[in-house]
């Protein structure tokens, strides 16, 4: 079970009853449903990672580093799977970083459920890649990374420079 995401199984039997019960106990339900799991699991995991980087190229050239296990593995010097169906599997940079696609728009979105291997088991985050092509020679990458344990924030900040930003530039503008 993903630690950082919605009590969806809670939720669902809470809507399934509700029509059969009074109203002051359906308020105390709901006012539970939406307090976090636990209160510090919450805040645990509310911290979030947003940047944008631009590259001189054309977006699919962009999609296709991030998506192509061959030029991913190229661009980082370490072996990478990805499949690009929603739920299918992806791990990148040996299998220290792993997950599930959960949406892909060719040349212009990637969503991934993501996760650091020394992470506590069931614990993911969600890294989102938006694509804007400015010109034909330039393309805007808008990144978000959410819903990661608190005490990673600086790691996880200079290892996108490190492992994804600058060898993406040098790969894609070389």
């Amino acid at each position: 079970m993903m630690s950082c995401l919605v009590r969806s199984e809670d939720s669902c039997r809470y809507w399934r009853k509700a029509a059969n019960e009074s109203p002051k106990r359906t308020a105390k339900k709901r006012r539970r449903l939406a307090q976090p799991l636990v209160a510090k699991t919450s805040r645990q995991f509310a911290m979030s990672i947003h940047e944008e980087i631009y590259f001189k190229c054309k977006s699919q050239r962009v999609f296709d580093a991030l998506t192509k296990a061959e030029q991913f593995g190229e661009l980082s010097g370490a072996p990478a799977e990805i499949n690009l169906e929603s739920g299918g599997k992806f791990s990148c940079f040996g299998g220290m970083i792993s997950g599930l696609t959960i949406e892909s728009v060719p040349d212009k979105r990637l969503v991934q459920a993501w996760r650091v291997g020394n992470w506590a088991s069931g614990v993911y985050s969600i890294v989102k890649f938006e694509l804007e092509e400015i010109s034909d020679t330039e393309t805007k990458l808008v990144f978000d990374h959410a819903g990661f344990p608190e005490e990673h924030k600086a790691h996880l900040e200079q290892g996108w420079h490190e492992r994804y930003w600058e060898p993406m530039k040098k790969y894609l503008e070389a």
